[in-house]
């Protein structure tokens, strides 16, 4: 095949612009049976950019890196002693078996795409053939923990309209009931505990932490108020 002509220009840009004018769309060459379509493929797409770019002097490289699991192409344009990058696009290569091939399927499609952007031409691909992402994976439903439901406490609860606190005087709770319950049952789990038989509802040490631990000390708070009584055989029994 003899040697193309080549026309000399003022500039790079100029060089650019002849060569585009005389590039044609490419042929549909190839089927794309997926999609029951007709597309330009890489060669198809060549013969039309490349001898045009070549007859004015410029040459196209189109070197391919892959890493990690991707395929990158650059186009570069290169007339006398200058370079221009037109091109530089990088595309997964999914989870394919045969790598190699994987590769070349991306760097083809990426080839044709960037020669067709350069040259100005229309190819009719609007199947993107030649390249279909891969599927990403579907994520994990995480599933969303139920909080453990809040079990209620046995036994009877706690009064809590008792008497005032004897050390600030705001209102009590009264729970010598529940001792009374308590001391009735009968293997009782480690985390059912006894409890105080009356406290402050300012109950925590840094507030007024009052505590009557004892049903006697509870009694006593609730004579000295009232004059009520209560016995619930555990006088002598101290608190958890």
């Amino acid at each position: 095949m003899p040697p193309a002509k080549k026309t000399e220009h003022s500039s790079f840009a100029a060089a650019i612009a002849a060569a585009q004018l005389e590039m044609c769309n490419a042929t549909k060459n190839a089927k794309n049976p997926h999609f029951k379509t007709n597309y330009a493929d890489l060669s198809a797409v060549r013969d039309v950019v490349l001898p045009a770019f070549n007859r004015h002097g410029i040459a196209v490289l189109q070197p391919v890196d892959g890493a990690d699991g991707f395929c990158t192409v650059r186009t570069v344009l290169m007339w006398t002693d200058q370079t221009l990058e037109v091109g530089n696009c990088t595309l997964p290569i999914g989870d394919s078996r045969n790598v190699a091939q994987a590769v070349g399927g991306v760097a083809t499609y990426l080839r044709r795409y960037q020669l067709a952007s350069v040259g100005g031409i229309a190819q009719e691909d609007d199947d993107a053939q030649g390249y279909q992402a891969p599927k990403p994976k579907p994520r994990p439903v995480q599933q969303r923990q139920q909080q453990p439901q809040r079990q209620e406490r046995p036994g009877p609860a706690w009064d809590t309209n008792g008497p005032p606190c004897p050390k600030c005087s705001k209102p009590t709770n009264v729970d010598i009931n529940y001792r009374a319950w308590f001391k009735a049952q009968e293997n009782l789990p480690d985390s059912i505990k006894n409890r105080a038989g009356l406290w402050c509802k300012d109950w925590r040490p840094d507030q007024c932490g009052f505590k009557a631990w004892t049903t006697d000390e509870a009694q006593t708070v609730i004579a000295e108020a009232n004059g009520a009584t209560f016995d619930d055989g555990l006088n002598a029994t101290g608190g958890a």
